[in-house]
């Protein structure tokens, strides 16, 4: 899956990324969950939940506040199509 220089461009993308969110999130994960709780075409979010800490977050993240239109936007620039396996 990270042959080659694939490891170093996935990093490379996710700090991007985590940057790119930092004004709006203190964490990607929290941008993350937010931003798949904003999809209106999805209607179940089953988010990873390992201790109890996780529930919390999670249940913070659910709160309803909508998702920045201007980070949604901003997220074209990131658009990876690639394939792994190839």
């Amino acid at each position: 899956m990270f042959h080659g220089d694939r490891f170093a461009e996935t990093l490379a993308r996710v700090r991007a990324l985590k940057n790119l969110c930092a004004p709006y999130y203190p964490t990607l994960a929290e941008a993350a969950m937010r931003y798949v709780l904003s999809c209106p075409e999805l209607s179940c979010v089953i988010p990873g939940m390992a201790n109890p800490e996780h529930v919390d977050m999670n249940v913070v993240y659910s709160d309803g506040c909508a998702f920045p239109e201007d980070l949604k936007s901003a997220f074209a620039a990131h658009v990876w199509p690639r394939n792994y396996y190839q």
